[in-house]
């Protein structure tokens, strides 16, 4: 508030009209209010009664309306970095934008565009959630094909539909993928592009896995997703080892990768899951060589007199059960056409075991009568020519 005995009164050298308040910037949504006061001074001189003063104050209102104006970005979002293979959220900080009739980046609306300033398809591994303003996502194949270094555009939008850009720099960390030492190998029968098609899928998926382990999603590395049915490679960051195999902590995991953990992923048509060792585990035996156990005391008399019953025995190893085989966690059968295979040669054999027989026969029976006429005579004659039976008159002539 200007005072007429203030401000006005210092500079009378100068005809002021008015004085006014305009709010710029972070006070723009507040209303301005100038008060102006004067004293009016009246004076009546009179010989009887004394000088009268009566003040007048007199009070103007001017409200400044400013136009609207784009947002800003107040601090840039810095270059993020995020590990192949691995699951992470970022959630954009609240100070990054700010508009002059909205507010602070929340009150704001944001949308997530490519290096062309365009939305981001579905089966893009980034992806953006609006309703919590965070980047999410796996950086795996097929998803993600590279480069290593990649940019994205963050788009701020006020409720007047005006709008500001900032870029975002992500750095894609291969080191993640170098250190696997093993890989737990899940086939889901289903087809690889219909799994594909959404890279919402792929989280889902993680989500669920880490779920039955009570872990977080960025516990295990994606390596790839392939196959002509669905094949997903992943291994546990729990349990690396810069420089030994941790194989004992493998196959304990691996262990628990049995039928509860099937059932709880109901939603996935399982087929089965193996276990390969890699990196610096390569070379170790996916389940621990059998060694025989201490005989107990007790039972080294009944182990003596059943071995002196036995005069000739051929020792054996055990097979293993059927229907199984070594590092795979699923039910595998052995080939049903295994039979027919090896009849249908066997009796393509016999045929012509049989045909060659035939062939010898009856090559020996045309070299045993090869030159001779069957009225020949002979020991082997064929047919013997017989007299002619005259008539019993002609014989009495």
């Amino acid at each position: 508030m200007i005072s007429g005995g203030g401000l006005l009164a210092s500079l009378s050298q100068y005809e002021i009209s008015s004085v006014d308040l305009k709010l710029i910037r972070v006070c723009s949504e507040y209303t301005t209010s100038t008060t102006t006061q004067s004293t009016t001074v009246t004076t009546t001189p009179t010989t009887s009664t004394p000088t009268t003063t009566t003040p007048t104050t007199t009070t103007s209102t001017t409200t400044t309306t400013t136009p609207p104006v784009f947002p800003v970005v107040l601090n840039p979002v810095p270059t993020q970095t995020w590990s192949a293979g691995i699951y992470r959220e970022y959630t954009v900080p609240e100070s990054t934008f700010y508009d002059y009739q909205d507010g602070p980046t929340r009150r704001l609306s944001l949308t997530l565009l490519d290096s062309n300033r365009i939305v981001l398809q579905r089966t893009n591994w980034l992806q953006f959630d609006v309703q919590r303003q965070s980047l999410y996502g796996t950086p795996v194949s097929p998803y993600y094909t590279g480069p290593t270094n990649q940019t994205y555009i963050l788009r701020a939008r006020d409720g007047a539909g005006l709008y500001t850009n900032t870029p975002i720099a992500i750095l894609i960390d291969l080191e993640s993928l170098a250190t696997v030492s093993h890989m737990f190998v899940m086939t889901i029968v289903t087809d690889l592009t219909l799994f594909t098609r959404e890279a919402q899928h792929i989280d889902w998926w993680i989500g669920n896995v880490t779920q039955y382990f009570n872990s977080a999603k960025s516990d295990i590395t994606l390596v790839d997703i392939t196959g002509e049915f669905l094949t997903i490679r992943w291994s546990n960051n729990t349990i690396k080892s810069p420089y030994t195999c941790p194989i004992e902590d493998i196959r304990s995991l691996y262990q628990r990768l049995n039928n509860n953990f099937v059932s709880s992923l109901p939603q996935y048509l399982i087929q089965s899951i193996n276990l390969e060792l890699v990196g610096i585990c390569a070379g170790f035996p996916v389940f621990p060589t059998t060694t025989q156990k201490p005989i107990d005391p007790t039972t080294t008399q009944q182990l003596t007199t059943t071995t002196q019953k036995v005069t000739s025995t051929s020792l054996t190893t055990s097979p293993e059960p059927q229907g199984t085989t070594q590092g795979s966690r699923g039910v595998r059968t052995r080939d049903p056409l295994l039979a027919q295979k090896i009849a249908i040669p066997l009796v393509i054999l016999l045929i012509l075991l049989i045909v060659v027989i035939i062939a010898v026969v009856v090559l020996r029976s045309r070299q045993k009568y090869r030159g001779k006429s069957r009225l020949d005579g002979g020991e082997e004659q064929l047919y013997r020519p017989r007299a002619p039976v005259l008539p019993k008159a002609c014989l009495m002539k």
